[in-house]
């Protein structure tokens, strides 16, 4: 018998039930979101991390007559799934009413007509579903299409609408869904809003405004390959490591390439092979020799398919959309750099990569400062001492306090502050505002960069010329790898920022007070 998860145990603990059904708490979730379809149901992780199970949980609800399916537009087989009257009349008797109350459902609300209504609404509920498959979730009101605050006047008509508010304890986040349709002014005018609307203000709460990119995934070939991607990697190590000991010569990947098309082994290689090869050589150009091509192949040793491809194809798509669109919200809105500079952040996420990057966004609700600290644990902090803050404040005599999004404080060794360089539009600001403020001060933060080896080098790149030799003595920048989840076992490895990137560990200095690292393979070196 499958066990409940978190979600499903606290949703019964909140609305005071013994116990529910998977099928039960699938209708509340569809009550909640007003759509979903199998892939979200399998992010809740429910009915496992598959979508089978999830997938004949909703037939038998729909068979029930407890919901109904529609096919999504522009897709040849997927469908969403949405309540009935008899599925929200169930619901009503399930669940008291009080609680219902307290979830702010909308009862009268059904699901969009127009195609892109549609497409829409499946990708804004991304969002929570991505956080009720977490291991810390919560039931939480989510408001589709709620109205902005203080955008009430007379006569004007409806005020400006987010497409979705998760209403937590802790703040109130607002997703605005891009699907790669709307032009920068839109998005710039959308801002606008919320800086009119008082949403950043300190009056209003604690309030965050999460952009969610989605990009379509390539259809699959009609034919699908019979072999993994790590079946073609085995296949080509073979032949690449035959040449090389036919010619007794170490060949390059290029070269590799050559002596295959002139080899009558080439007839053993398909097109679709080929084709792949050269694909998984696009993501991985590093890989440019034997040992890589081993290595490469380790990596993909459980891969199955081309889901992974997919997802490294839309990192790219999502990194050239946020350098289009939304890099220029502070330029065009320079009001917004004070909230910024209070560690109010403005975030752009990418949709495929939600469940590695919410616990940034909601720190506090994944607790995210118990794994922050393993991972510094893991990399030779001593923990003791150290206090997490959201947003981290850093005090420095006869100076104004300055902010960042989150962090560290001890009472002898300073602060450690982290910022995520990749998907929080707000992070440089911070960090160049305190080097050109601060950085006349003795060296007391240490900067954890969430960061791509090509971000992390772009500030370092961006910080060394502006101040100097200043800019290696004020701020320590060490990175961790933005592909990697605080939450694995053991935790991400720290480095020195990109594109020197040497592993480190941390040292705290009884002697002299202060925190230093060490360079795993150079030695002792102070900040």
């Amino acid at each position: 018998m499958r066990s409940n998860t978190t979600f499903e145990k606290s949703l019964c603990e909140y609305a005071g039930l013994f116990s529910l059904s998977k099928g039960q708490t699938d209708l509340f979730l569809l009550l909640q979101a007003n759509t979903i379809t199998y892939q979200q149901l399998s992010m809740c992780r429910i009915h496992g991390n598959t979508e089978a199970a999830g997938r004949l949980s909703l037939k038998r609800l729909e068979k029930q007559g407890y919901i109904q399916s529609k096919k999504i537009p522009d897709s040849s087989a997927a469908k969403y799934y949405f309540l009935t009257a008899s599925g929200r009349n169930l619901v009503k008797e399930l669940f008291p009413g009080i609680f219902l109350e307290q979830m702010q459902i909308n009862w009268e609300r059904r699901p969009p007509a127009g195609i892109q209504q549609v497409l829409h609404r499946i990708r804004t509920n991304d969002f929570y579903f991505a956080y009720t498959g977490s291991s810390a979730s919560l039931p939480m009101p989510w408001v589709l299409e709620a109205p902005l605050p203080n955008c009430c006047s007379p006569g004007q008509g409806l005020p400006p609408r987010c497409d979705g508010l998760l209403i937590s304890p802790e703040a109130g986040y607002y997703i605005e869904q891009d699907n790669s349709t709307q032009s920068e002014s839109v998005i710039l005018k959308k801002v606008s809003r919320y800086q009119k609307s008082g949403l950043f203000s300190s009056s209003m709460g604690r309030n965050q405004l999460v952009f969610c990119l989605a990009f379509p995934r390539k259809q699959p070939p009609a034919v699908k390959p019979s072999f993994s991607l790590y079946r073609i990697l085995l296949h080509f190590t073979r032949l690449w490591s035959l040449f090389e000991q036919e010619y007794q010569v170490s060949l390059d990947y290029q070269q590799f390439l050559q002596v295959l098309e002139s080899s009558p082994i080439q007839k053993t290689v398909s097109s679709t092979e080929m084709q792949a090869l050269h694909t998984l050589h696009a993501l991985h150009p590093e890989a440019d020799t034997l040992a890589d091509a081993h290595r490469l192949k380790k990596a993909y040793l459980n891969d199955t398919g081309y889901s992974e491809l997919q997802d490294q194809e839309m990192d790219r798509l999502y990194l050239k959309r946020r350098r289009s669109h939304f890099c220029r919200i502070y330029e065009e809105h320079p009001a917004l750099l004070a909230y910024a500079l209070t560690g109010i952040p403005i975030f752009a996420v990418p949709n495929h990569r939600l469940p590695l990057y919410q616990p940034y966004i909601m720190p506090h609700e994944y607790h995210l400062s118990e794994q922050l600290l393993k991972c510094m644990l893991y990399n030779g902090l001593n923990t003791d001492g150290w206090s997490y803050h959201h947003p981290l404040r850093v005090q420095i005599p006869d100076l104004p306090d300055c902010y960042f999004y989150q962090g560290f404080s001890h009472a002898s060794y300073g602060y450690i502050a982290i910022e995520h360089l990749l998907i929080d539009l707000s992070a440089k600001y911070r960090i160049l505002h305190y080097m050109k403020n601060y950085c006349k001060q003795n060296p007391s933060v240490f900067l954890i960069l969430i960061s791509a080896d090509l971000e992390a080098a772009k500030i370092r790149e961006q910080l060394e010329p502006m101040f100097g030799f200043r800019a290696k003595n004020c701020m320590v920048l060490l990175q961790i790898n933005a592909d990697t989840s605080l939450y694995q076992d053991p935790p991400p490895q720290i480095f020195t920022a990109a594109p020197e990137k040497q592993a480190v560990r941390f040292e705290c200095d009884a002697f002299d007070g202060q925190l230093h690292f060490i360079r795993k393979e150079a030695g002792y070196v102070r900040p």
